[in-house]
């Protein structure tokens, strides 16, 4: 599992930099390829709380890419592609916590799972990047706290649901 993190993680790396790179920003490449590096460095010698700090500096480097003209299809699946990595490794830790009977099974089960929610992410980031529809900000702000207040109940319901 720590292997497809760590795959995850250089694949995020990369398109984030790629997106830079097309935007001929190479500030930003580099930024991107020494969050991705330093993400790598800490899952690989399995430093505590490193994957929360990598997804910070990926989505902080991938949310910057937007005002510098980088294209958004990369970025999007940069994105994706680090929340993918920051699930894995902090799977992985867990998993090397606990002792689980048939651990194989239970990898594949979650790499499945983890697979479903990144096809709809990038789904609806998609449909995001193509969609144009004119709302007040009100309406944002609305939608915001709605999101916000659902995905907070997600996480409590999985929290609960996986002990």
């Amino acid at each position: 599992m720590k292997r497809n993190a760590l795959l995850a993680i250089g694949v995020a790396a990369l398109l984030v930099a790629l997106a830079y790179a097309i935007a001929g920003r190479w500030i930003g490449t580099l930024a991107a390829v020494l969050v991705g590096a330093a993400w790598l460095a800490g899952v690989w010698r399995e430093l505590p709380n490193v994957s929360g700090v990598g997804l910070a500096g990926a989505a902080i480097v991938a949310a910057a890419g937007p005002t510098q003209g980088a294209p958004a299809p990369p970025l999007l699946l940069g994105m994706v592609a680090a929340l993918v990595a920051w699930d894995l490794a902090r799977f992985a830790a867990r998993l090397r916590a606990a002792e689980v009977a048939d651990a194989a099974a239970f990898e594949r089960a979650h790499l499945r799972y983890v697979g479903v929610v990144a096809g709809v992410g990038l789904a609806l980031g998609g449909l995001a990047l193509v969609l144009r529809v004119a709302i007040s900000f009100g309406w944002v702000i609305f939608f915001g706290v709605v999101a916000i207040v659902a995905l907070g109940q997600l996480v409590r319901t999985l929290q609960r649901e996986g002990g």
